[in-house]
This record gives structure tokens, sequence and C-alpha cells, in this order.
């Protein structure tokens, strides 16, 4: 019995020095891990406990022999006697060991899940003893499945439960609206979207994108805070991990390319980008707090002109995976600024955004990838934005 009970101890440490255990709950969902570890364990203690009681009527016999455990008191034998039916399952004798085995798994099965048939009983003093403390301990396992397995799936439904959260409090925002309805120019909607329908969708799509269990507490996030998990790790193991998250995307930018730049210097640049998301009808040509930068789409669509104020869209291009301002982000904020692109998003956007400051900030420090590379791109997007004439926004 003390071998039963610590044979979970000696699982537990086979499963955590495992390879194939370890690969697993890398690749797998931890509640889909969670889920098949509590099924593994309710078939191993299923199967003990099986064992457990087929051996107790073998000790009262002293033999699975057919005439023995007929005329022997025991829990099997006085089964087999009721319920003998002819092409049913027959647990006696010493051949008949698979139908021996689901009989007493079956017992367990009803045991541990407090069903209990009752076609199945004790019949001796020793076979009650054992089948109180079996029971005791199947209830014990029992409840602490239960509650591990709602905690699992309450933390399965997070996503959802942040989300209702999340409407509510933007139902009672949109009720308490001191002013329903603005002017379409105080509101830069190009989308004829009232205000609440906006926000509305702008949740629903944050929800439909998003690829954790739980939704970000705010917007314009740097890599550290959509994935916290990056501050807990090793400095090397950090920039791994954040080159991993961006790496595609910033060799996207040929000055932020690994032609000029080493991993580390990505690396930097990459803890540096934020996600920045955005709803169908919204305008973007610099953030209020992190200023010019790239955007670089993750899913979404955008339109980009030459002139913020401007309803009639010149130029159009689709913005998916790349930057559109690769070269133009190079340029002073203050030069030509009524000229500079201005995005207007679409649909429901999500891009990674790389500040200008840490764009200058890298490439002030990797000469080559300024002289080779950044500086002619500086030059061409100068060059375009002093051309362009004030009445005739377009690119060439």
């Amino acid at each position: 019995m003390f071998r039963f009970i610590g044979m979970k101890r000696r699982i537990r440490h086979l499963l955590d020095t495992s390879e194939f255990a370890s690969g697993l709950w890398v690749k797998v969902n931890i509640t889909t891990a969670k889920m098949m570890e509590f099924v593994v364990l309710i078939l191993l203690l299923t199967h003990w406990l099986g064992c457990i009681w087929g051996f107790i009527a073998f000790v009262e016999v002293g033999s699975w022999d057919e005439e023995s455990m007929l005329s022997t008191p025991n829990w099997m034998g006085n089964w087999q006697k009721i319920t003998t039916i002819p092409g049913g399952l027959y647990a006696l004798g010493w051949e008949n060991h698979t139908g021996r085995y689901w009989l007493c798994m079956f017992w367990a099965s009803q045991t541990i899940t407090s069903i209990g048939y009752g076609d199945i009983s004790p019949v001796t003093t020793a076979e009650y003893a054992v089948a109180n403390f079996l029971m005791l301990c199947a209830g014990i396992f029992w409840a602490y499945v239960i509650g591990s397995l709602v905690e699992i799936v309450a933390n399965a439904n997070k996503l959802n439960r942040d989300c209702i959260t999340r409407m509510d409090d933007a139902s009672q925002m949109v009720c308490d609206f001191a002013a329903q309805k603005l002017p379409e120019k105080m509101t830069g909607s190009t989308a004829g979207v009232k205000a609440s329908k906006r926000v509305r969708l702008f949740l629903a799509n944050e929800r439909d994108h998003c690829t954790k269990n739980s939704l970000d507490e705010k917007n314009a996030l740097t890599l550290s805070e959509a994935y916290p998990t990056l501050d807990i790790l090793s400095p090397e193991l950090r920039k791994l991990c954040a080159l991993h998250l961006t790496h595609t995307y910033l060799e996207t930018i040929p000055y932020l390319s690994s032609k000029y730049l080493s991993a580390d210097e990505q690396a930097e640049i990459a803890l540096q980008c934020r996600t920045l998301e955005f709803a169908a009808g919204e305008h973007f040509s610099s953030h209020p707090e992190f200023g010019r930068g790239l955007l670089i789409f993750k899913n979404g669509f955008a339109f980009t002109s030459r002139n913020l104020t401007k309803t009639n869209l010149n130029w159009t291009r689709d913005q998916g995976g790349h930057a559109a301002d690769a070269n133009e982000v190079l340029v002073e904020d203050e030069y030509y600024k009524e000229k500079q692109i201005a995005y207007h998003f679409i649909s429901f956007s999500k891009v990674l955004f790389v500040p200008r400051s840490a764009i200058m900030n890298a490439l002030g420090k990797n000469p080559v990838a300024w002289k080779e590379c950044a500086r002619w791109r500086y030059f061409r997007a100068t060059l375009i934005l002093f051309s362009l004439k004030d009445d005739e926004l377009k690119i060439p």
C-alpha cells in the first residue's frame, strides 16, 4: 500500500525528467496539457484500485481456479454467481485474466466517480475493510480532480470573461456619453459608423484576433508588457525570444535587417517595439506619446495618403506584411510635415510599431548601416517630399 501511495511521486518525477513530456508541455497549450495530465492520473489510479480490489479476491481464495472461487466466500465468486449470463463477461479461471481485469476496472471506475451501481460488493470482513479504505482514498482523489478541472476550465474561459467585462464597461461608458452624436469633422471617422458601435466592434475584433488566453490591459504594449515571460528570462534568452517575435518583420526593413545589424542590435530594437491596435475608420500619422515610427501590419488593412486633413485619398496601398514609409520615417519630424504619410484604417488592424527614436538610435551606433543603406533612403525621401506640390500630394 505504501508503494501505491508513493507511486504518484515516482510517476511525477518520470514525467518531469522525460524529454517527450517536456517537449509536450512546450508544444501543447497548457490547458490541454493539464487536461491530458489528469486523464492519465485518473486512468492510473483506476488501474491501481482495480488491481488491489482483484488481488483481495485472490488473497481470500488463494487461487484463480473456477471451482475454488465459487466455493470460497469472496466478492468475485459472489458476483459471478449472481450475474452469470451466457455470452457475458466471465472472470473466473486462470485463462480469463482479461475479463477479470475489466471487471476490477469497472468496480474502480464506479468507486472513483461515486456512481456505485451496487452490483459488485464485498463479502468478507477483509474485503469490507479494504473497500472502505479504497473508497475513502478514491473520494479524496475525485474531489481533488473536480476542483482542479474547475480551475482549468475557468482559466480556459478567461478570454471570454475578460471580453464580457470589457463589453459591460464599454456599454456603461456609451450610456454616459454627454453627446450621443458629434459632427464628422470632430470624430475623424471615414467609416460613417457611430462611435458606440465602433467601440463595440473594436472590442469584438480585439477578442477575435487575440493569440493569448487573456486580453491585454492596455494598447501600445512593449514586448515585455505583451509577453511578461520576457522579464523573468535570462538576458540571452530574452533577446532570443524578442528576435523570434520580431525578426521576420525587421527583415522587411532594409537598414534594420540582419545584413547590417547584429542579432544584439536587432534584439535591442525589438524590445523597444510596441503593438498597436486600430479600429476601422481611425487615422494615424504619429503616436501622441512615442511620436513617429514604422507600422508593420500583423493583420488588418489600411490606406495611406499624403495629407491627413483630406478626405479624398490620393494614394492607396495594401499594407500587409511590410511598412509603407520605411524611407520617410528617417526624415525629421518637422520636414514638410503636412506632406508626410498618414494611415487610414478600413478594418481592425494590429501592427508592430517601431519608434523612430529606436531606429535613429540604432543607426547612430551602426555607421555602416547608415552610410551604405539608410542615408540614401533618407535623401530619396527628402527629395520626394520636397518635390510634392501642395495641391498634388501623390507618390510617383
